[in-house]
């Protein structure tokens, strides 16, 4: 009877730290998935950036293309 009641005791307690280990690893797969969450927020900010940047970039070498152009024309004239 001893030996089944340590047997029982023994379970219980494997168990009971079993439980603490998923706990514990619950508590890490929430963190990483708010990890995960901030850094794609951070990726789309990063890609809306990168768009505006190239949209400026695609404005700024229509404006030089077109001042060289002007400068072409005056050059002709002379």
């Amino acid at each position: 009877m001893a030996a089944r009641e340590s047997e029982a005791t023994e379970a219980i307690r494997l168990l009971a730290a079993r439980e603490h280990e998923l706990a514990e690893a619950a508590r890490h797969a929430g963190s990483l998935a708010e990890l995960v969450a901030t850094r794609e927020d951070d990726w789309a900010r990063a890609a809306a950036y990168a768009q505006d940047l190239r949209q400026h970039l695609d404005q700024r070498d229509k404006e030089l293309a077109d001042a060289k152009e002007e400068l072409q024309r005056l050059a002709s004239r002379k």
